[in-house]
């Protein structure tokens, strides 16, 4: 996988799959995105919106803490 930003989107490439998500909210704490796909593939599309927060992490995270 790899990814860019390109103005107000952020680009993943899983290989042959490019999901291109519109960044709403970008800040130290939360990122928000959204994108349109047919995400039930009842053939109309979807827009689904991904809220995340940046919560610390602990010693016990399997992340890098920093």
């Amino acid at each position: 996988m790899d990814w860019k930003l390109q103005g107000r989107n952020l680009i993943l490439n899983f290989g042959n799959q490019l999901f291109n998500y519109k960044i709403l909210r970008l800040d130290p704490t939360n990122l928000d995105v959204s994108i349109s796909i047919d995400y039930d593939r009842d053939g109309k599309g979807d827009n689904i919106v991904i809220y995340a927060i940046k919560d610390p992490c602990n010693v016990s995270d399997d992340i890098n803490c920093q």
